[in-house]
């Protein structure tokens, strides 16, 4: 048996663990009625988030660096079919230069991570206010005629029940979450050692798409609920959304865990980063002239 079909059976037991794990996360948010809040982006990154993480508690800061590129370019290639505001292009276009610019200095440092996982709230906490505001009045007589209604005991007894049901599939989600994260970083770094790749490939060419997938798929994948569409399973903005939450929330956690913080080379400044900013430029303009009038 060649030594990188051990390497790739763990591969394919972590990235189960993880779609298993995005899926018992994404279904307990949907199920609590958060199903279109920017917030969802944030959900949707964590399995790229937490094998990021694990390789670089196993000092693979490099891997950690090639999955955030390559997570970026992926998701800016499921971005460009879709429409935003341009609020959320120039976003992503200035939280590309901001690492950048951060990154001068030849790496980013817990402060700078600080900084950076603090504008990540500020802006989901932004545009999720943004989307409660723009919802539609007419949901509100509904919302208090289900209150009336749930006010029978039967109702109550369902409720209570309901939660505890959505808080056990959400703990659940994270536990299979960080056990498929922590069994793919193994995997990952295994092959590396076996095909003689250094972390950066690795990280951009296995860890991001395997990233994507397990985040993307539990929702191309859900049907729609019978009330909604199928084009409501990915509310607008989400893809670009899932970007900004790649380039501050997760460049940022990587920043605060790594240690000694995130390097970034001269090569990373001069060519990986630019390729960054390019795509983001190229998305934000793709994004703006789809926006409808």
């Amino acid at each position: 048996m060649p030594d990188w079909s051990l390497s790739l059976a763990v591969l394919i037991l972590g990235l189960i663990g993880l779609v298993l794990g995005s899926a018992g996360v994404q279904g307990a948010i949907g199920a609590s009625g958060c199903r279109f809040s920017p917030w969802q982006a944030l959900v949707a990154m964590l399995p790229a988030m937490a094998v990021t993480l694990q390789a670089i508690g196993s000092d693979a800061s490099t891997l950690g660096l090639g999955a955030i590129i390559g997570v970026h370019v992926l998701g800016v290639l499921l971005a460009i079919r879709r429409f935003s505001s341009r609020l959320r292009a120039w976003s992503l276009i200035g939280a590309a230069i901001g690492v950048w610019g951060l990154g001068f200095d030849g790496r980013l440092g817990r402060v700078d991570g600080g900084v950076l996982v603090l504008l990540c709230l500020l802006y989901l906490a932004w545009m999720t206010r943004a989307a409660r505001q723009s919802a539609s009045p007419r949901d509100d007589g509904k919302t208090q005629a289900a209150a009336v209604d749930a006010g029978q005991p039967t109702r109550l007894v369902r409720s209570r029940w309901r939660i505890w049901v959505v808080i056990s599939r959400f703990c659940l989600g994270l536990i299979l979450l960080a056990v498929g994260a922590r069994v793919l970083a193994m995997g990952a770094l295994d092959l590396a050692l076996v095909l003689d790749l250094d972390d950066w490939t690795l990280g951009l060419m296995l860890v991001a798409p395997v990233g994507v997938l397990a985040g993307w798929a539990p929702i191309l994948l859900a049907r729609p609920r019978p009330d909604e569409g199928a084009s409501r399973l990915i509310a607008p903005g989400f893809a670009v959304d899932f970007n900004l939450v790649n380039l501050l929330g997760l460049v940022g956690l990587t920043a605060l865990t790594a240690p000694g913080g995130l390097p970034f080379t001269r090569e990373t400044l001069l060519v990986s980063w630019l390729l960054v900013i390019l795509t983001s430029i190229l998305a934000a303009a793709a994004l703006i002239r789809a926006e409808p009038a």
